[in-house]
């Protein structure tokens, strides 16, 4: 078994993907002519400069992630009543563009949301390729993500948001003189990421999230940087960012871990890296990049991180970790190669010392050569989403005969619910895992119902009848 150094546990609240290389690439793209060596074309994190800059916010911020880690791997065997449950999870993406290339059509979105469903329910064909060494480590999430069907207000949707900006980069304009390495520090820590998340602020030039509690939030725009002491050439920096499950606690209330506007929780990904059938490419010096990048599996990496994983290789090396049972150390990260001769740690599980896992979804290897998450890293993301994102679950919309949404799930105190259309004679039952009814009512011509059903801790389901059509959703109740 590995050793679970708690060394660096504090990149486990904001992991940041940042797996486009810095360097600067002349916008003019067919003919770059110099660029910042002081900016390595290496692949490159931002998470460890927006743990710093949280920490700064509030001394705590460590502590109390390590905390969320703690007992995140302790709550699982609370839930094995979920564990053949197949999670879904409303997902909407919010499209934010400047030029035509940046608003992508449906069909990539769509192409996108297939490559994620694949690889987190393992229908991904390339999974044949995964070495027989991980064969038993590895398994289905049992998570599936669908469009957004109605929005917070309660309108059909096709879960795709579009939104023009005057916005060009998101990224920003990097301080004149920045080849010094402490501006360069100083401007990350305190401008990049709020640059980065003016995306999801509409006041800023993006767009505002949807309900973070029930859906999963994807903006898409342009993620990259100006520098304007080296003439017109524009640095790339991130493909992509998420937040993980974020903690609720007295001392780090909800208004301060979002911190001041626009940190919003969610996935922001540049879009040229949404799908595999997208037909924009990274310019020069990142074009080595494109056939390792047009995957679809960025999002795949990203959403790991959304629902609380780390980097395989723990962000350090071979002293540190992931925190994952049966996912092998390694030294660093893959570096966007395939190389199967790589094994850079020691490290013995079940008493055999398992070569780096390029394969996992949480390396920055080749995306064409990414095709597994293991099952301890599902276990986590499973019970991520039912200890710190169960709204995304257990709150229900539909778009069937009765078109509807349930709020909250699991239930506080008040049950809501909001009917599309005024419907006549409605039935409502609430009945539990024995079949017993412990809750009926019935209501007339009403589209906003609040009920307050009095249930002790359990699952119970909801039936909801218009005399012709009957829909029955899973509630539950903490």
């Amino acid at each position: 078994m590995k050793t679970k150094t708690l060394y660096s546990i504090t990149l486990t609240i904001f992991i940041i993907w940042c797996s486009i290389p810095r360097g600067i690439a002349q916008t003019n793209v067919n003919q770059p002519t110099s660029y910042n060596n002081d900016i390595p074309l290496e692949p490159t994190c931002a998470s460890f400069s927006f743990m710093e800059f949280l920490n700064k916010q509030n001394p705590q911020f460590l502590e109390l992630s390590e905390e969320l880690l703690k007992n995140s791997l302790k709550k699982g065997h609370r839930n094995n009543h979920l564990k053949s449950d197949i999670y879904k999870i409303p997902i909407v993406f919010h499209v934010v563009y400047n030029s035509e290339e940046e608003n992508l059509p449906d069909s990539v979105i769509h192409n996108q949301l297939e490559i994620l469903n694949k690889a987190f329910r393992r229908q991904n064909v390339d999974t044949i390729n995964l070495r027989s060494e991980f064969l038993d480590i590895v398994g289905d999430a049992r998570i599936e993500f669908e469009l957004a069907s109605i929005d917070p207000n309660g309108n059909s949707t096709n879960g795709i948001t579009r939104t023009y900006t005057d916005v060009k980069y998101f990224g920003g304009v990097l301080p004149y003189n920045s080849s010094q390495n402490e501006e360069i520090t100083n401007w990350v820590n305190d401008s990049l990421l709020y640059n980065l998340f003016r995306l999801s602020n509409s006041v800023l030039g993006g767009t505002n999230s949807w309900n973070e509690d029930e859906y999963l939030n994807v903006w898409i725009g342009d993620l990259r940087v100006l520098e304007p002491s080296m003439g017109n050439f524009e640095e790339l920096v991130y493909f992509a960012l998420a937040t993980p499950p974020l903690y609720y606690h007295e001392n780090w209330p909800y208004e301060t871990i979002n911190m001041i506007s626009p940190f919003r929780q969610g996935i922001l990904i540049h879009y040229v890296n949404v799908g595999s059938n997208n037909s924009n490419l990274l310019p020069p010096p990142y074009s080595e990049y494109n056939n390792k990048t047009k995957s679809g599996k960025v999002l795949v990496h990203e959403t790991g991180h959304y629902l609380g994983l780390r980097h395989i290789w723990g962000d350090g090396n071979c002293s540190m970790d992931d925190y994952i049972d049966d996912t092998p150390n390694s030294i660093a990260a893959s570096n966007f190669d395939c190389d199967l001769s790589k094994n850079t740690c020691n490290d013995y599980i079940n008493g055999v010392d398992l070569p780096d896992m390029i394969e996992n979804y949480m390396d920055y290897s080749d995306g064409n050569c990414q095709n597994s998450f293991t099952i301890k890293q599902i276990e986590l993301m499973r019970n991520m989403i039912v200890n710190h994102r169960p709204k995304l679950i257990f709150n229900e919309s539909f778009t069937g005969p009765i078109i509807m949404s349930v709020y909250p799930n699991p239930i506080i105190n008040e049950l809501n619910i909001n009917l599309a259309l005024n419907e006549e004679g409605i039935d409502i039952q609430i009945i539990d895992v024995q079949g017993k009814l412990v809750y009926r009512n019935f209501y007339n011509n009403e589209t906003q119902i609040k009920i307050n059903p009095f249930l002790r801790k359990g699952i119970y389901f909801l039936s909801i009848d218009n005399g012709s059509e009957k829909e029955m959703i899973k509630l539950m109740k903490y």
